[in-house]
């Protein structure tokens, strides 16, 4: 799996991910495509590649009708599931797994879509993350608040993604960060 950490921090949103995949025992360690972008939003992708590819090859119905962010989860589930009905039986993904921070750059806003395609807003000055890495990456975000200099979110972002990178499993590869105002 992956992590994917976003942080809206003052008139910045920041998305940090590892760079590495699994597909079954199979380790990917150059894996660019968990987080993509397509007209005025932004999305970072954990979870299955399958669910990540059928994103990005249906973007344009996805993320093109105007909408928002519940708009768009809908649009991503309602293709996951398309998909799901073309899945031969030996194929090895089962179920959904998929998580994603959703970025509007129109109107500055992050979300998160969790693994049941709810959407929760990341307000201003918070942090979230998604995937496997989750957990690590939060936790790391928070001892950088309570006890470091938290001037540089970047910096931070990349932090918290080498954290996982290090400590959790189904991490690897290298810490992207992207920023978007």
């Amino acid at each position: 799996m992956t992590v994917i950490v976003g942080y809206h921090c003052n008139d910045e949103i920041h998305l940090g991910c590892d760079t590495e995949a699994l597909f079954g025992t199979v380790r990917y360690p150059k894996c660019n495509d968990k987080i993509y972008e397509h007209g005025r939003w932004v999305i970072g992708m954990a979870g299955y590649l399958r669910h990540s590819s059928i994103v990005i090859s249906n973007c344009e119905d996805i993320f093109d009708p105007p909408g928002d962010a519940c708009d768009i989860a809908t649009r991503i589930r309602e293709a996951i599931e398309e998909d799901a009905g073309e899945i031969e039986a030996g194929d090895s993904v089962k179920g959904v797994d998929f998580e994603a921070m959703l970025v509007d750059c129109q109107n500055l806003k992050l979300y998160l879509i969790d693994g049941s395609f709810g959407v929760q807003e990341i307000v201003p000055g918070t942090y979230f993350a998604a995937g496997t890495g989750a957990p690590v990456a939060v936790g790391a975000m928070a001892s950088m608040i309570a006890y470091c200099d938290t001037s540089d979110p970047r910096k931070m972002i990349k932090v918290a993604v080498e954290a996982c990178i290090e400590h959790a499993q189904g991490c690897g590869g290298r810490a992207q960060v992207f920023s978007y105002c």
